[in-house]
């Protein structure tokens, strides 16, 4: 079902869709309200709604085991780290632009689901300090930009998925230095700009 760039309004029955669904595309509405995503459909696998005004809490373990793609950037949601679950099927999250407006003292995403690919987490006005061995181990791409992380003790980049292809931590408070010369071998694009990164820089490694 794609629904999107319409111009819908009002919350949304998640509980009212067909139990035989694998594909839900409601992005670029005017859908608000709060949002049990625990009622959607046990065998949906891409879930888009994207620039909306969707409200109330989000945790991945909300979501059906089913679903392999999840866009929900754009809304007012409030993330709730919750557990997760190894056993999810999840590989692609985009909670860009969602204000959480949590101090965390480390930021700690290594309980989201093993098989996690893509994280996206612009502009969630994140604070605390960044742990780079906190992620899922196969991750590919990660965006971390637009947020106020620091990095007071150094940033080891040797401890980022050694999968990773796209890093981005622009935007943010880190204030350390950083090693450059023990990235990962699949790395293709770094952005730390806009940043308080200071030291002697090499890149003979790059």
């Amino acid at each position: 079902l794609d629904l999107s760039q319409c111009k819908f309004y009002g919350m949304v029955n998640l509980s009212a869709l067909p139990a035989s669904m694998r594909i839900l595309k409601m992005s670029s509405n005017m859908l608000s309200g709060t949002t049990d995503f625990s009622q959607l459909p046990l065998g949906l696998q891409t879930l888009k709604l994207s620039y909306n005004a969707l409200q109330g809490s989000f945790s991945v373990d909300q979501l059906p085991r089913s679903v392999t793609y999840a866009d929900l950037s754009l809304n007012a949601l409030h993330w709730d780290l919750g557990q997760g679950s190894v056993e999810m099927s999840l590989m692609h999250l985009d909670l860009s632009g969602n204000p959480w407006q949590w101090n965390f003292e480390t930021l700690d995403c290594s309980h989201l689901p093993s098989v996690l690919q893509v994280l996206r987490l612009s502009s969630c006005r994140l604070s605390g300090q960044l742990n780079l061995t906190a992620f899922p181990p196969l991750l590919t791409h990660l965006d971390l930009s637009g947020n106020l992380l620091q990095s007071t003790s150094g940033l080891d980049m040797t401890r980022l998925p050694q999968g990773l292809q796209w890093l981005s931590l622009s935007l943010n408070s880190l204030n350390s230095t950083v090693d450059l010369t023990h990235l990962p071998a699949n790395l293709t694009f770094l952005d730390l700009s806009y940043n308080t990164l200071f030291g002697p820089v090499n890149l003979t490694a790059l």
